[in-house]
C-alpha cells in the first residue's frame, strides 16, 4: 500500500478478474520512469476497479482511494484495512525494507472468526402472527405428546387422530423454519453410534531375520511425549525399532535382565550389546 499513489495498479492476474481495456489510457509516472497502462480490471472487495499492466513492478493499493471505501487504521507500524463487516478478511499490511508497506496474507489479525446466526426474531419477521400464534400451539402439541418426530406429529394431524385439533400440518412446518428442530426430541433420541472393532494385525518377524541376527547391536534413548516417558531401541544391522512405555526412568531397571529380556523377545535376540546415547 502507496500513502502517494493516486491509482491502484496490478501486475499479476491472480488477484484480479475480469481483465479489460480501459476507456483511457494511463500514463504511470513514478521515480523508475513512465509506464503506460491501458487495460483496466476488477478487484474483489473494492468497488473501483484498478489499472493492470504485467510490466507494472508490483501490486499497489492507493492509501487515498482505499480510505473512500474502507477504513484503515495505522498502530505505527501496521496498516490494516478493515474489511471484516462487508464479509471480507481484513488486509494487515507491515513496513518493507524498500520503506513500502507489504501486505502478508499470514498475519492473525486477518484471519478473525466471523459467526453470522439467524435469530428467532428474524424468523418470526417471515411470518404473520396468526401463524406465529398456531405455530407455537404446534410445539405445544408436540411437547404434550411427548415429542413425537416430525412425520409421525404431521400424520397425527392430517388423519385427524386428535379430534378438534387446531393444528396443521403447515403449522408444524412454520415451527421448524422459525424454532428449527426440537432439542428435547434431538436429546431423546439421539443415541451414540457403535465404534469399529479394533483388529490387531501383528507381523511375526521372519525366521530367517531371527537366525542370521542373533547377535544385534542396539542403540537405546528414552523420549517424552506429554511428559509420558518412553523407552526406545534401533538395531544397527536390521534397522529394528522398538518402543515401550517406562514405568520410570531408574538405570537400574533399563538393565534388569527379566525387563531387558521380555522387551527384546519380539526380535528373536539372543545376546545384546547396547550403546547408551542418553
Amino acid at each position: 500500500m502507496d500513502n502517494q499513489s493516486l491509482v491502484h495498479v496490478f501486475c499479476n492476474s491472480q488477484f484480479v478478474s475480469n481483465v479489460r481495456s480501459a476507456e483511457r489510457q494511463l500514463k504511470l509516472t513514478s521515480n523508475g520512469g513512465n509506464l503506460p497502462i491501458s487495460e483496466v480490471a476488477d478487484f474483489d472487495g473494492f468497488n473501483k476497479e484498478v489499472w493492470y499492466s504485467e510490466d507494472a513492478i508490483t501490486n499497489i493499493l492507493s492509501l487515498s482511494l482505499v480510505k473512500h471505501e474502507y477504513s484503515i487504521s495505522y498502530d505505527g507500524e501496521d496498516f490494516i484495512i478493515h474489511q471484516a463487516k462487508h464479509g471480507y478478511a481484513d488486509m494487515v499490511f507491515k513496513p518493507h525494507p524498500s520503506g513500502l508497506h507489504v501486505y502478508d496474507p499470514d498475519d492473525p489479525r486477518g484471519h478473525a472468526s466471523y459467526s453470522f446466526v439467524k435469530t428467532v426474531e428474524e424468523n418470526m419477521a417471515m411470518f404473520t402472527k396468526h401463524q406465529i400464534v398456531n405455530a407455537k400451539l404446534a410445539c405445544k402439541l408436540q411437547a404434550g405428546m411427548a415429542y413425537p418426530s416430525i412425520p409421525d406429529l404431521k400424520w397425527v394431524v392430517q388423519s385427524n387422530q386428535i379430534k378438534d385439533c387446531p393444528v396443521t400440518a403447515q403449522d408444524v412446518n412454520v415451527t421448524l423454519k422459525i424454532w428449527g428442530p426440537n432439542v428435547a426430541l434431538l436429546k431423546g433420541k439421539t443415541v451414540p453410534s457403535t465404534p469399529l472393532v479394533v483388529v490387531q494385525d501383528i507381523v511375526e518377524v521372519p525366521k530367517e531375520i531371527r537366525e542370521n541376527h542373533k547377535h544385534a547391536t542396539l542403540t537405546i534413548d528414552i523420549f517424552f511425549v506429554n511428559r509420558v516417558s518412553y523407552f526406545v531401541t534401533l538395531s544397527l544391522r536390521i534397522i529394528f525399532l522398538s518402543v515401550t512405555h517406562m514405568t520410570n526412568k531408574n538405570c537400574y531397571n533399563l538393565q534388569s535382565s527379566e525387563g531387558y529380556a521380555q522387551f527384546l523377545s519380539p526380535e528373536g535376540v539372543s545376546d545384546c550389546v547396547h550403546q547408551r546415547r542418553w
